[in-house]
């Protein structure tokens, strides 16, 4: 029993420190793609995005871009947001 419990708080520690990655990556970029799928064509766009205190994000965009159209067809998406600042081969 002890080992789970050892386990659970190794687990806890990671997903902390997840957590605050996430955050740190939202909070320092402006940019993210969004995926779509509009009949059975994939489309990714890069947008410009903001958060709430909720982290829940936003874009801005067109509304008759493509990936708008897409999206109010099919609400499923996919992003991607990432350092856009981080030079080739950095961690």
């Amino acid at each position: 029993m002890a080992k789970s419990i050892r386990i659970d708080k190794e687990l806890m520690f990671m997903v902390r420190d997840l957590n605050r990655l996430a955050r740190k990556i939202i909070e320092g970029n402006q940019y993210l793609t969004i995926a779509s799928v509009g009949g059975n064509s994939p489309w990714i766009s890069p947008v410009v995005y903001c958060f709430d205190k909720d982290w829940n994000l936003y874009f801005v965009s067109m509304p008759t871009s493509e990936h708008c159209k897409n999206i109010s067809k099919n609400k499923k998406v996919a992003v991607a947001i990432f350092d856009s600042q981080q030079l080739w081969g950095e961690e």
